[in-house]
Parts: structure tokens; C-alpha cells; sequence
């Protein structure tokens, strides 16, 4: 299209608007336009397609992304009360100990003080030991 523009530019120099060369220009100009507009249209439909293609897939990724940021608040929330809930359980692990270990420590007290209390053993006779042991009598045992 430019060069049949430049070309029409040149020839109206030396020819008039009327003259065959002239008018054999404008009409290849003229058959060229709607060719052109068609041209036009077809790269813009095409254009707009992929402009409407891409814009779906914004959206999609949008809507994907709202869902994940509900998900992560969600999360972020019940973080707070896992968080508080730890603490607690924290407090109440540490008071655990805490009376676990006073009362370890009272039962060895207690321990030390039955221990002391208690009478010492006495031998009240000496062992004996026998000049025959007794060994088992197969025989004997048997006819019993």
C-alpha cells in the first residue's frame, strides 16, 4: 500500500488526476483497501482472541490466588489459637514438673526416713549343716 501511495505521490507530478497510468493506480489502490481492511480485522479478531484467552487466565489465576490467600488466612488464624493454646499447655507442662519433682523428692525423704526407722535384722541362729546331705532316692521314689 505505501509503495502504490508513493507511486501515485511520483505520478502525480507528471500526469494528471485523469490520465490512464493515474487512474490504473487508483484503482489497484482501490482494490487494495478492502483487502486491506480485511487484513486489518482478521489481525485484530485474532489480536482479540488471545487479548480474551489471556484475560481468562488472569482471572482464573486471580480466583486461584483469592482461594489460597482464604486458605492462608484460615491458617493464620488458627496459628493465633494454636499458638495460645501451646502457651498454655506449656504453663501447665511446667507445673507438672514442677509438683512431679516435689513429690519425687518427698517419696526418697519418706524412703530415708522408713529406712531409718526400721529395726536392724538379727540372727537368731547360726546355720547348721548337715553331715549326710540328703540326695534323692530314685528307687524309693518311684515305688511311692
Amino acid at each position: 500500500m505505501r509503495d502504490l501511495e508513493a507511486q501515485i505521490a511520483a505520478e502525480s507530478t507528471r500526469f494528471l488526476g485523469e490520465s490512464p497510468s493515474m487512474q490504473t493506480l487508483k484503482e489497484k489502490r482501490d482494490k487494495l483497501l478492502p483487502i486491506l481492511s480485511q487484513e486489518a480485522n482478521r489481525s485484530l479478531g485474532l489480536r482479540f482472541a488471545e487479548v480474551a484467552t489471556e484475560v481468562r487466565t488472569l482471572q482464573e489465576r486471580s480466583q486461584t490466588l483469592a482461594q489460597s490467600e482464604a486458605q492462608l488466612q484460615a491458617q493464620f488464624k488458627n496459628l493465633r489459637v494454636l499458638a495460645r493454646r501451646y502457651t498454655q499447655l506449656q504453663q501447665q507442662l511446667k507445673v507438672a514438673q514442677d509438683s512431679l519433682q516435689r513429690f519425687v523428692t518427698n517419696r526418697e525423704n519418706l524412703q530415708i526416713e522408713a529406712a531409718q526407722t526400721e529395726l536392724p535384722w538379727l540372727l537368731v541362729q547360726a546355720e547348721t549343716v548337715l553331715e549326710n546331705p540328703i540326695s534323692a532316692n530314685i528307687q524309693r521314689s518311684l515305688i511311692l
